[in-house]
């Protein structure tokens, strides 16, 4: 698996196996099951785009109209949620270990407001509430993905000195993305500018240009042995920093192939949960999805924004509207395509179970939450009139 290296241990029986459980009626057709190399290496470019666009997509500046909140929200509110996260995943589910907990964690609790935009354009809320949770869609899978390939490579480890030579490997990685995706993304941003000042490029140019950056940066990266991940995140965030106010016009190209490719991977979500239900649940799943979309989302976000410009309802809010979305599908597959059997079929249960329960709450009840939260809010003497 690209995501970092040696971290495929699943042998090609194996990987067989895998595939004749979720395709059985595709063998007794005779036809080919579904090929996992090549679905592993869709869905890693599909996260890499993802990643790039959505750190584009925040308005204004890179931290929306209230910073101090959505620096909290993404270093306070998200280490604690999915440290209660695994935690919780560790207590429930013993005998697969911490690294595997925290590697649940880490596909369940970040937040994705794609399946519900209708809440980042509701008036109800206040414009604090809004941008900020725009800001911690944006940024907070990028702040997710190293954790999520760290925690791969301590299951994937097998002994004291592996695990020791893994976490080396993770922060050279690391250190090898950062490099890489601000080198890029600043070049790219500076010739951008420049090309479009002096008139040597036209739109539709410069928009194929803005959706290569992510692909090339994740290529790249991988060829450095550097998380591509990682390093398409931080080259969209370098992009949005040097030419923010040129990038807008030239973005609907990447966020079209986003939105295509999304589309792709939610239909593949819709048939692995089909059968993975049919096949039967693990309850301890259900209440870990259930926790992370409740406690182990609220406890954190209120904590975090004590003594924030947020009132108690707005706080609130923050915390109850966070819905997941492609992002954890997107985890969730690659997980699963790098882990064995047992290990790989609980974590694709926890990303299932998760999004199916997050569909109905957020999908069908936020605006029912919204109205709630909205009467809530005017009998509220707490409530800063200044974000409203």
């Amino acid at each position: 698996m690209s995501l970092a290296p040696g971290q495929r241990n699943a042998t090609g029986s194996e990987a067989t196996r895998r595939q004749d459980r979720l395709c059985p009626a595709e063998k007794e057709r005779g036809g080919t099951p579904l090929n996992y190399h090549v679905t592993e290496q869709i869905v890693e470019l599909v996260l890499a785009a993802l990643l790039f666009s959505d750190s584009l997509r925040v308005e204004g500046k890179m931290l929306g109209s209230s910073p101090s909140v959505s620096l909290r929200l993404l270093l306070l509110a998200l280490p604690l949620s999915l440290a209660l996260a695994a935690s919780a995943s560790w207590f429930l589910l013993p005998e697969y270990g911490f690294a595997v907990a925290l590697l649940i964690a880490c596909v369940i609790m970040p937040i994705d407001m794609a399946p519900a935009t209708a809440i980042l354009t509701d008036n109800r809320l206040t414009r604090g509430v809004r941008s900020a949770l725009n800001v911690e869609s944006g940024y907070n899978d990028g702040v997710v993905a190293p954790i999520f390939v760290f925690a791969l490579a301590m299951i994937t480890a097998t002994s004291v000195d592996s695990v020791t030579t893994s976490i080396g490997k993770a922060l050279l990685a690391s250190t090898v993305s950062l490099l890489v995706g601000s080198a890029i993304g600043l070049t790219f941003g500076w010739a951008m500018k420049v090309a479009l000042r002096r008139g040597w490029t036209t739109t539709s140019s410069l928009s194929i240009g803005v959706l290569a950056v992510p692909l090339v940066t994740f290529s790249v990266a991988i060829l450095l042995h550097g998380n591509g991940f990682v390093a398409a995140f931080v080259a969209g965030v370098a992009v949005h920093l040097c030419a923010r106010s040129e990038l807008h016009p030239h973005t609907a190209l990447t966020e079209q192939f986003v939105e295509c490719t999304s589309l792709v991977v939610w239909f593949v979500f819709g048939a692995v949960a089909a059968y993975i239900v049919y096949l039967g649940l693990d309850w301890r799943i259900v209440v870990i999805s259930v926790l992370a979309l409740t406690v182990v989302r609220l406890v954190p976000v209120c904590l975090a924004l004590v003594g924030s410009r947020l009132g108690v309802v707005d706080r609130l809010a923050s915390s109850i509207l966070g819905p997941r979305g492609i992002t954890t599908i997107v985890l969730g597959l690659l997980a699963f395509n790098a882990l064995d059997d047992d290990i790989g079929l609980i974590v694709l249960q926890a990303m299932i179970v998760t999004i199916s329960l997050s569909l109905l709450m957020h999908g069908l009840g936020s605006s029912f939450m919204v109205r709630v939260l909205s009467r809530a809010r005017f009998r509220s003497p707490h409530t800063s009139s200044a974000l409203c």
